[in-house]
């Protein structure tokens, strides 16, 4: 009588923390674009407060915008050096000065100080380059999905945010409304990004000897600057270029004072920013699912074994 094999796959059970990385890079984009995101609801009642006319408002914004840009920059840099988990807590201790110390401003260049500088260099920290590292080295597959599933919190944090500073700063003053979100920062995302968040999986420590041979081989054949002779870092300059001046710079800058000015109610202008928002957020996920699935068949195409054809 014949013997049969029977092979039995179990599977596994382990959590994987990555969801866990995800769930908290989706919380600090979600927390750090929701408050720079949601700027026009800040402008009347800078306007007011400070007695200034909207173009010092919007030199504040010119800016944080060219102060996130860099900060983003340095932040890559730190990334590679200390770790994501570090440069994320760094960003919520900055945001949360910017926001208390908002309570005390009483001129526009305390504001320029406080939000423009040192609160943008928050919003940089936190920025998608700093946490799609630490996704990248969670997840072997699906990494495009997981980016822009953390990505949506760009997205997400205005469209929560702008109504709700809406709502806030009418009952209470934009003032006290910083003061709220500043102590949610230090009592609550300043301690969760500081003990939860993790870098990378643990890893062998010949495959760590690996990668810094490999570091060590890429940082010998050229420096930082050597990427600006690839023609794709220009496209990708060029897109974020234009996406930071219509989106962060015109839309989330000058949309809910414009609306104001037009004597549309808060409401209304809510739904208008729930649908931009949603709109975003569909856009963002089915790249990052289309993303996932291209990469899978170039892949699969490219490692197809050549055909020879013989007249």
């Amino acid at each position: 009588m014949e013997k049969e094999t029977v092979t039995i796959v179990r599977p596994n059970t382990a959590f994987n923390y990555g969801y866990i990385i995800v769930a908290l890079s989706f919380i600090a984009m979600f927390a750090s674009m929701g408050i720079r995101g949601s700027f026009g609801t800040y402008v009347t009642g800078w306007e007011q407060t400070f007695s200034v006319n909207r173009v010092w408002v919007s030199i504040v914004s010119f800016t944080s915008l060219v102060i996130y840009g860099i900060s983003i920059i340095i932040a890559g840099k730190l990334t590679d050096k200390i770790g994501p988990r570090k440069v994320l807590t760094i960003s919520m201790v900055l945001i949360s000065i910017c926001l208390l110390g908002s309570f005390f401003a009483t001129n526009i260049w305390h504001i320029m100080l406080l939000y423009g500088l040192i609160g943008s260099i928050g919003f940089g920290f936190a920025s998608n380059v700093t946490v799609s590292v630490a996704i990248v080295k969670w997840f072997k597959e699906k990494k495009g999905f997981m980016i822009s599933i953390v990505v949506v919190g760009m997205a997400a944090g205005p469209m929560i945010f702008g109504p709700l500073n809406m709502y806030l700063m009418e009952q209470m003053g934009w003032k006290s409304t910083f003061s709220l979100y500043g102590f949610i920062f230090v009592l609550l995302f300043i301690p969760l990004f500081a003990l939860f968040y993790r870098d990378s999986p643990k890893q062998d420590a010949s495959i760590e000897k690996k990668e810094t041979v490999v570091h060590r081989n890429l940082k010998e054949k050229g420096s930082t600057y050597s990427i600006l002779s690839f023609p794709l870092t220009w496209v990708l300059i060029i897109v974020y270029s234009i996406c930071g001046f219509t989106d962060v710079g015109l839309i989330y800058t000058h949309f809910v004072p414009f609306g104001e000015n037009r004597a549309y109610s808060s409401g209304m202008i809510s739904q208008a920013l729930l649908i931009y928002g949603i709109s975003n957020i569909v856009g963002t996920l089915t790249v990052g699912y289309f993303t996932d699935k291209l990469r899978r068949s170039c892949w699969r195409i490219r490692s197809r074994p050549a055909l020879h054809l013989y007249s």
